[in-house]
């Protein structure tokens, strides 16, 4: 099993295949750092009015496609910064699933 304690990255961009849905403050820091046009309706559930990060080619519009590292690590949204242990603390991987 996988745990928060021993989770080791392989930079996989499993990560980045979720539609993620920011919160308020993960708006406003992603726009503070100067990041435009990084949002679109919630292509799932679009009928809620939600805002989701932009998709490209099924991935997170802030995933670099080349080196599959987040573009915005380091003012990434909260969901991603606890990804996959959203529902459990312990997970066999981090293939995304619905929950």
């Amino acid at each position: 099993m996988i745990t928060k304690e021993n989770l080791n990255c392989k930079d996989c961009a499993e990560c980045c295949k979720p539609v993620v849905i920011p919160t308020k403050e993960d708006i406003e820091r992603i726009e503070n750092a100067g990041h435009k046009d990084f949002l679109d309706l919630d292509p799932i559930h679009p009928e809620n009015g939600k805002t989701a990060l932009k998709r490209v080619n099924g991935y997170c519009t802030f995933l670099n496609q080349k080196t599959k590292l987040c573009t915005i690590y380091e003012i990434r949204p909260k969901i991603c910064k606890i990804y996959p242990f959203m529902e459990k603390d312990e997970v066999d991987d981090c293939v995304p699933r619905l929950f």
